[in-house]
């Protein structure tokens, strides 16, 4: 759908240029022409971009920058401003990613300067100031004929500005793999000499612009958590994100350096919020997993052992006894500092499903969330869900999702490689960008996500079709594992909501869509999943 559309347009561009005849001089001064052109062939580039040859879209890529260069009316700029620089920001997106796709090593000279191309590409994109200007009522009547011709649509800056996260997301990983090595040196200095270079932490972190956070040095509230910006808005966060491993090692050095109470830290007047912020790394440390490190860094340096041993020399410096925290004149304190930590939550009105079956009583023999959870997941686990396993409170139990997998016809498992190639595992899943694009060439394909929640009613479901965009931004909030403070959380009578989510693809560029008419039951889903004994031996 999306390359037939465009390709209209490419072609009412073409006509536009044979109608003004052979007069070249008038071609070449239109602008409104150019700048048109431009944005729907390079728009055309970063959809499909993975399809094109290196040398076609090097070829493709310096004959628009030479385009873009012949508009020097800093009027029509002006008055065009939105696409203009959109398009510029395009320009650079593609050329930033045919860069990153020539280069053969990684150094970080290299890594500089993809940021460096990287916040052109965010400055140009956020110039356009398209929230403005998707806001204005005279775009309706101005604008509107001029943006249906060329295909300018937000649908379409949306998908634009998924695939420019997903390379900084690409980009931050390679930022924060960069210096790691910087901060374990700097960590190890800190052990042997009992000071922390703080200031050596931050000049690495703000290389790449990845904001560090030292909160804890200064006796303040960890504020880390904040609301997620709205998928809508259209601006690009110029920060890139600190990795949790990279977070947990400098947490970690300023609670050590607390506890030393060396030179580099003020005395602690607050415990409050000391022991909350030691509470809220020992929790995220449970959470953090380091199977993907190239080391075993944090089995030796950060683990249970060294926590608790780093407990008691805060307790030694600043004694505290832990009901403190519930005294009336610090649950206000507490109840602020907690509410700084954003939860994720499964929807109270669950996402209807193409199939869904609720089992009252289940499981009464386990009581604890964590018996249900070691029941549940072991079987997953051992029917290929290892690795594909998503966390999220509700109001009372919680919720457990699969990955997005594909699937036969008949529900069954695709045994090749192809079953997880859209799905990301853990933590890590596709932006929903990512997952149309690594569909958008297939035929007649099926896709599924199982949704398991616990608790003491059967769950409640919207009246919508669900659109697989949903079910994505769902899996990229929620959390590898079960959360530590619901394990311990008993719930004797309750119920198992079992929720099936089947997604078909018809044809090439198809958004794949709910299936509902032809729905398989979830009974055939789980059993063609290995996943029946969930059911039947309970």
């Amino acid at each position: 759908m999306l390359l037939k559309k465009l390709s209209t347009l490419f072609v009412l561009i073409s006509f536009s240029y044979i109608s003004l005849g052979n007069d070249s001089s008038i071609i070449k001064r239109n602008d409104s022409l150019t700048l048109a052109q431009a944005y729907i062939n390079l728009s055309l580039t970063s959809t499909y971009f993975d399809s094109l040859s290196t040398a076609r879209l090097s070829k493709i890529l310096a004959f628009e920058e030479a385009e873009l260069k012949t508009i020097t009316d800093t009027g029509f700029i002006s008055s065009m401003l939105y696409l203009y620089n959109y398009t510029k920001s395009l320009l650079f997106a593609n050329q930033l990613k045919l860069q990153h796709k020539n280069n053969a090593g990684i150094t970080r000279a290299i890594l500089l300067k993809w940021k460096k191309d990287m916040d052109t590409v965010t400055a140009y994109f956020n110039n356009a100031k398209l929230n403005a200007y998707f806001s204005n009522s005279e775009y309706d009547s101005a604008l509107k004929s001029f943006n249906v011709f060329i295909g300018f649509e937000p649908e379409l800056v949306q998908s634009f500005k998924r695939s420019i996260n997903q390379q900084k997301q690409l980009f931050t990983k390679y930022f924060n793999e960069d210096i790691y090595a910087d901060f374990k040196r700097l960590f190890y200095e800190g052990l042997k000499t009992g000071k922390f270079k703080f200031d050596s932490l931050s000049y690495f972190s703000n290389l790449y612009n990845l904001p560090l956070d030292t909160g804890i040095l200064m006796n303040k509230p960890d504020m880390k958590y904040r609301p997620v910006i709205s998928p809508t808005n259209f601006r690009i966060d110029t920060t890139y994100r600190l990795d949790i491993k990279l977070d947990l090692m400098v947490r970690y050095m300023q609670l050590k350096a607390v506890a030393l109470n060396k030179k580099n830290t003020r005395v602690i007047k607050d415990r409050v919020i000391l022991y909350n912020s030691y509470e809220n790394f020992k929790e995220d440390l449970l959470r953090f997993s380091p199977d993907g490190l190239p080391d075993n860094f944090f089995s030796q340096e950060i683990n249970d052992t060294t926590t608790k041993q780093l407990f008691l020399l805060l307790q030694k410096k600043y004694p505290y006894k832990y009901d403190d925290l519930y005294n009336p004149k610090h649950l206000k304190m507490a109840s602020l500092l907690k509410d700084n930590r954003a939860k994720y939550y499964f929807p109270n009105l669950a996402p209807f499903p193409s199939a869904y079956k609720f089992i009252p009583n289940f499981s009464p023999q386990r009581r604890s969330l964590l018996e249900i959870d070691i029941y549940l997941s072991s079987i997953l686990n051992n029917s290929g869900y290892k690795g594909h396993l998503h966390y999220y409170y509700v109001q009372t139990g919680y919720a457990m999702t699969t990955s997005l997998e594909r699937i036969n016809k008949d529900g069954s498992i695709v045994t090749s490689g192809e079953r997880w190639k859209v799905g990301g595992t853990g933590n890590s899943s596709f932006s929903f960008y990512q997952v149309f694009k690594s569909i958008f060439f297939e035929t007649e394909s099926s896709f599924r996500i199982f949704a398991f929640i616990v608790s003491p009613t059967r769950v409640a479901m919207q009246s919508g079709s669900t659109s697989i965009g949903t079910m994505q931004d769902l899996l990229e909030n929620s959390y590898n594992s079960l959360p530590a403070d619901l394990q311990t959380v008993m719930l004797p009578n309750k119920t198992l909501s079992i929720l099936v989510y089947q997604f078909v693809q018809s044809d090439i560029g198809e958004v794949p869509m709910l299936e509902i008419k032809n729905a398989l039951p979830v009974d055939t889903h789980l059993k063609k999943s290995n996943l029946f004994e969930i059911v039947t031996n309970r």
